[in-house]
């Protein structure tokens, strides 16, 4: 845990269900989730279908329904009110752009249209003004990088592309959000060989990206 008042650290429980990377992670009001992943272990490969709630106030973890889409990594995900949305990602194999709401007050999944364009991996995902926002991000397993960016309206369940972020196309980048404004930015534009520092906001009002001052 995090606390930016006094710039410290602090250890908390661990995830149970397994050591794993490139796992899932949204949060809900005061609670947390992580979720699925890849275990990469030498000699094996185990992909991950569980999912988990953190209680920050008990500092325990609680396993919730599994996600329906099947085990995955680099899945991304956001939350928008009582629900979180998670899609996209690769099983190592196979690359995804399929899409899943779960509801916490009835912990059940169902599945909503798929996330615009091709299937991806590594992509950045945000909400913002109960729409959410995927874009960037490898396609496929192991195809080339994305630049395109799309929002999804839970009330219609309709995805619309929207202004391509204006980076390089690059997988592996962050998202946050600060008010009403969105932040894209860092990741890998050639893989293995080139990383970025750039860092972009978006207006979802103009429908438009600025840069803003590299990542330090």
């Amino acid at each position: 845990e995090y606390n930016p008042i006094n710039d410290t650290w602090t250890q908390k429980a661990n995830i149970p269900g397994g050591v794993r990377l490139i796992a899932t992670g949204v949060s809900i009001g005061n609670k947390g989730y992580v979720g699925l992943g890849i275990d990469q272990f030498p000699f094996t490969m185990k992909t991950y279908d569980d999912f988990w709630e953190y209680d920050p106030s008990l500092n325990i973890w609680t396993q919730k329904a599994n996600f329906l889409g099947g085990p995955r990594g680099s899945a991304v995900g956001f939350s928008i009110g009582n629900k979180i949305y998670i899609g996209t990602g690769t099983d190592g194999t196979n690359g995804y752009n399929d899409f899943w709401e779960w509801d916490k007050a009835l912990n059940v999944w169902t599945q909503k249209a798929n996330v615009g364009g091709p299937q991806r991996n590594v992509a950045i995902g945000f909400s913002l003004n109960n729409f959410g926002y995927i874009g960037t991000g490898y396609q496929g397993t192991s195809g080339g990088l994305l630049n395109d960016f799309f929002e999804y309206n839970p009330a219609n369940n309709i995805w619309s592309q929207k202004a391509n972020f204006p980076g390089k196309p690059r997988a592996e980048a962050i998202a946050f959000v600060i008010g009403n404004r969105g932040f894209v930015g860092t990741g890998t534009d050639i893989p293995g060989q080139s990383s970025s520092v750039d860092m972009w906001k978006y207006i979802p009002e103009s429908d438009t990206w600025i840069q803003v001052a590299n990542y330090g």
